[in-house]
Parts: C-alpha cells; sequence; structure tokens
C-alpha cells in the first residue's frame, strides 16, 4: 500500500516501487505482472467554509482539535467525495483514552460505549446541526456551495 498526501505522489511514488519490483524479478529470474484496483482514495479537501464554521461551534461547546496538520491520516473514501462537493472531516479530540490508544482499537470501543462516548457524539453532532445552521442563513455561503463543482 502506498500513502501519500496527494494523488499525483502516489503516482511518482507508485513509478519508484515498480522500479523495485521490476528490479527483484530481475535479480531472481523471475516475472512479475500488475494489475490496477478499480479506485484509490484520494486526498482530502476540507471545505474553506465549512470546517472553520465547524471548529467555532465545536469549540464554544467545550471541545478541542487534536494539534494535526491540515490533512487527513489514514484512508477513506471520503477523500473521493470531497473533490466532488463541499465536504469536511473533522477530528474531534476524544477524552478518556490513554496516549497510546486510537481509533479502532479495543480502549477506544470501551470509552465509546461510555458516558464520553455520548457526550462526543451530542457535541459533534450539535456542532455539525449549528454548522449547517449558519450556512442556511448565509446566502454568500449558501449559494457558493450550492455552485461549487470540482475538476475530477
Amino acid at each position: 500500500m502506498i500513502r501519500c498526501d496527494t494523488t499525483a505522489e502516489v503516482d511518482e511514488v507508485w513509478e519508484r516501487v515498480q522500479r523495485c519490483f521490476d528490479a527483484g524479478a530481475i535479480a531472481t529470474g523471475t516475472s512479475i505482472e500488475y494489475t490496477s484496483l478499480p479506485s484509490i482514495y484520494r486526498e482530502f479537501r476540507h471545505d474553506p467554509d465549512l470546517a472553520p464554521l465547524f471548529e467555532q461551534h465545536a469549540e464554544a461547546i467545550g471541545r478541542t482539535f487534536p494539534d494535526y496538520p491540515d490533512k487527513m491520516f489514514g484512508s477513506t473514501d471520503m477523500g473521493n467525495v470531497s473533490l466532488r462537493i463541499p465536504a469536511l472531516h473533522p477530528m474531534l479530540s476524544f477524552g478518556g483514552l490513554p496516549p497510546e490508544a486510537g481509533n479502532h482499537t479495543a480502549a477506544f470501543a470501551e470509552a465509546a460505549a461510555g458516558p464520553e462516548g455520548d457526550r462526543f457524539v451530542h457535541d459533534a453532532g450539535l456542532a455539525m446541526a449549528l454548522t449547517i445552521a449558519d450556512v442556511a442563513q448565509s446566502e454568500t455561503v449558501r449559494a457558493r456551495l450550492m455552485g461549487k463543482t470540482f475538476e475530477s
């Protein structure tokens, strides 16, 4: 698996990885055949109006944001969606977890099943609802979002 910040970087790295595989095949006297996957997860683009609105509302109700650069970690088809329509995929801090425990762990599942998990879902939903209410009340943002199209 190759992960990069952009699809263009994936293409560049894939060319180098292919040359490594080709060299290995030559060195071992074997052949190699490449097949393409039907789709890839593309980079994520936060909408420049939605993301700050969500952050403002989440902070107003007491949520903080992890100290990450403006990029997604891991892989999600939401990146593909974000290149086509306005989108946001915020990462809120989730209290009650040991520092080494992240998403997709037993510790996360246990914490999410408790009161902090309930508060997290409530707060995230409220921040999203307030964000959408702001968009609904802003003719400028609403017009831009309704008319927004992206290059594929």
